[in-house]
Parts: C-alpha cells; structure tokens; sequence
C-alpha cells in the first residue's frame, strides 16, 4: 500500500479529505482596498512613458525582423506591426521554407542521398 504504517496511512487520508474540503470552498469575496490599490497600480503604471527595450528599438530602426538577425539568444522580441501585414509575412515565411525544403530534397537526389519522408 506505500505507507510504512497504519498511521501514516490514515494521517495521508486526512490531509487529503481536508484538501478536497478546501477545494470545494468557494473563492473568499475580494478586500475592496486591496482592489483599488491593485487597479491604481495598474493605472499608474500604464501611465509611465518608458523607453522602448533597446536591442528592439535598435531592430526596428535598422528595418524589422526581416532585416536583422537575432543573435542574442532571447526567446521572444517586441514585434511593431498591423495583424493583417504579420499574417502575409508569417503565410510568406511558410511557403519560402517549404520552397527550401523541396528544393533541399530535389539537390539531395542529385548526389545520390535519399532524405526520409516525415511519419506525420
């Protein structure tokens, strides 16, 4: 059964028929003050005019995305664009990969190396 004794057993239970309870307690009401602190935080902080993250700023300004590479390592950038643009891009950015791969496995075949297919 996994416990050493009776004992451990039935102090396990316990805790976990109290954690059950806890969860099916409902959320405590909000603290008012607390709520409005929160939102004033939140509002004043909206309000600040920062600078924009530098090695961003310095991609835009140098042409986007597009024009400069990444060498930094960071995972994610702040990208200044309209959603319809970003969708033509990222459908273009598709179709140019999946050019280079055919055109990969068609030169493959010409030197005698067989590239194997996906199992998707």
């Amino acid at each position: 059964n996994g416990f050493p004794d009776q004992a451990s057993r039935l102090e396990y239970m316990r805790f976990e028929a109290e954690a059950e309870r806890i969860k099916a307690m409902p959320p405590p009401p909000p603290i008012h003050h607390l709520v409005q602190r929160q939102q004033a935080m939140i509002d004043a902080a909206q309000k600040l005019n920062l600078p924009p993250n530098p090695l961003d700023d310095l991609i835009f300004r140098l042409g986007g995305e597009t024009q400069v590479a990444e060498l930094t390592g960071r995972s994610g950038r702040i990208l200044k664009y309209d959603t319809a643009t970003k969708k033509k891009q990222d459908q273009e950015q598709y179709f140019h990969y999946v050019r280079r791969v055919q055109e990969s496995s068609n030169n493959s075949k010409t030197f005698g190396l067989s590239i194997p297919k996906s199992s998707e």
